[in-house]
């Protein structure tokens, strides 16, 4: 018996340990794609093209954001150059420069800014990158925490870095500068935060990023910020499936992520110093006749700078239990159209954005309604969507990394098959925490 009660004990130890090896695995193999997109040019397709406006098949899961800029080449795909049997390039024909100005999911719109001959479907795009090779990483934040998740997301991706030919400053030089200036991080750190540290590290770039919970997942968000002109070089997003382990290591070592900054001394406090924290504000979001809709999706509808002085304020069809102040709202008058477009402007006065959050209900009491799903966009990046067929359903998002100091936009697309009613209806809210 005892001898039974040793090997299943074994078993297990060995089953525990091949289980955290895996797991360890699949971690440094997504943060391990997050360095590739990080440190290497993407290259992607032209798809369409209409006026001045250039369609490329690259988006937020390629890393692209606004105001990256791609070389646009036709390939002469009639004259291959091999190596043996193997295709390794086309002859190519320069065809102009293009700047990306508004990022979707899957694909981007561009600007042309250089033209040398018509841009055409199929050309070649090829990203302008700029080439650092000394970089420092900060860590990335969960919430308003820091934890061994992210600590080990900050380690991983430090190796990374340096096997893709990176100098990566040592994080005890980071923790140094952090404290010189009095700072610590709450959510992803704005671009002219992360270019002062950068300035003081004395590195070209800087790695700055946050770990999104998505429920069933978390995704890892980063940007490589140029220390020089304070502006992102590329971006990089891929998802972890929230196991059991990884739900450990979001719990392990938690560590609170606060803005501080030294108080003045007056010299009746002289030999007195502590610290005080910034006075937290809040922003609470709710849907109401505040919100600005339409029932047409045009160009841009989900950007900050989007002109809605000709949208509708919405039409408040009633309370949404358990979503205090928030109302159900759609589109005003009679009749109601199925497809509606909704937008509300956040102002951000601060310095540093702790938290984000936003709460979405979308119901269907009608047994012959079809699915009603809602899509919920920040400033431009689609987040993922919530949906119902029978009943509700309730969606939690984490939005504070798509968050910006300034100007802010919540756009939500709603598409109810046979349009809102008593039996049908969504509503939000939610806040943002900020320093």
């Amino acid at each position: 018996m005892k001898k039974f009660l040793f090997i299943l004990i074994v078993l297990l130890l060995i089953f525990s340990s091949g289980n955290a090896f895996t797991q360890e695995n699949v971690l440094s193999q997504k943060v391990s794609q997050l360095a590739d997109k990080l440190a290497f040019a993407v290259e992607g397709y032209v798809v369409g093209v209409t006026d001045e406006t250039v369609y490329i098949n690259l988006g937020q899961e390629s890393g692209i954001v606004e105001g990256i800029k791609f070389e646009v080449v036709r390939l002469d795909k009639d004259r291959p150059f091999k190596m043996g049997e193997k295709i390794i390039g086309y002859p190519e024909t320069e065809v102009g420069l293009i700047e990306i100005t508004n990022v979707r999911k899957e694909m981007s719109l561009a600007k042309i800014t250089t033209k040398v001959m018509d841009i055409q479907e199929g050309d070649k795009v090829y990203q302008e990158i700029k080439k650092v090779t000394r970089i420092a990483i900060t860590e990335f934040t969960y919430g308003d925490e820091f934890n061994n998740f992210t600590r080990n997301v900050q380690d991983i991706l430090y190796t990374n870095l340096i096997q893709r030919g990176m100098t990566v400053v040592e994080r005890e030089k980071i923790d140094q500068v952090l404290e010189e200036l009095g700072k610590g991080f709450s959510g992803m750190i704005d671009f002219s935060t992360a270019a002062e540290i950068g300035k003081m590290l004395g590195v070209e770039a800087i790695v700055v990023g946050t770990v999104a919970d998505m429920v069933n997942s978390v995704d890892l968000r980063a940007r490589l910020v140029d220390v020089e002109k304070g502006a992102a070089i590329t971006a990089a997003q891929t998802d972890v499936v929230k196991d059991p382990s990884i739900m450990e290591l979001l719990k392990s070592r938690v560590r609170k992520a606060t803005y501080v900054r030294e108080k003045t001394i007056t010299p009746e406090e002289k030999g007195i110093s502590e610290e005080v924290p910034y006075a937290l504000k809040v922003i609470s979001i709710n849907t109401d006749s505040s919100w600005k809709v339409f029932d047409n999706e045009l160009d841009g509808w989900n950007t900050v700078n989007f002109d809605d002085s000709y949208w509708y304020s919405c039409e408040e069809m009633g309370d949404i239990g358990g979503l205090g102040k928030a109302k159900a709202i759609w589109y005003p008058g009679v009749p109601k159209p199925s497809k509606t477009f909704f937008r509300k402007i956040l102002e951000i006065n601060g310095s540093k954005i702790l938290s984000g959050k936003l709460f979405i209900r979308v119901c269907s009491y009608d047994a012959s309604c079809p699915w009603n799903n809602i899509y919920l966009f920040v400033n431009d990046a689609y987040v993922d969507k919530c949906s119902i067929a029978w009943m509700c359903n309730e969606k939690e998002f984490n939005i504070a990394s798509l968050l910006c100091i300034g100007k802010n936009v919540i756009a939500i697309k709603a598409d109810f098959k046979k349009g809102p009613s008593s039996d049908s209806y969504w509503g939000a809210t939610g806040d943002i925490k900020y320093q």
